[in-house]
């Protein structure tokens, strides 16, 4: 009785453990996703693109939703911002570009 006992405790602190694991794995590849879409935009805009305003989805079908903003110029700097969206969560990569 006392080893099933023992037994249950231990695989609930398994299956505690994976779920954990896979959470923050999901974690990192959702944010890394995000970083890789924001990177996208700043590059798109460097090159004379349009800043993008989408909504790609990632690699399991989640929707990222990636708004880029511009200001200045006109001999000032360019401010590029790109942000991405998904879930509850949010990344924002910002730079300069010169005139």
């Amino acid at each position: 009785m006392v080893a099933a006992a023992l037994a249950g405790i231990a695989m609930a602190g398994l299956a505690s453990g994976a779920a954990l694991a896979t959470a923050t794995l999901r974690l990192a590849r959702d944010t890394a996703t995000a970083l890789a879409l924001a990177t996208d935009g700043l590059e798109r805009v460097r090159a004379g693109e349009a800043p993008p305003r989408d909504a790609p989805a990632g690699p399991d079908g989640r929707a990222f939703a990636r708004a880029c903003e511009t200001g200045g110029g006109r001999g000032r700097p360019l401010r590029v911002r790109c942000a991405v969206a998904w879930g509850v969560r949010r990344v924002a990569l910002a730079t300069e570009l010169p005139p």
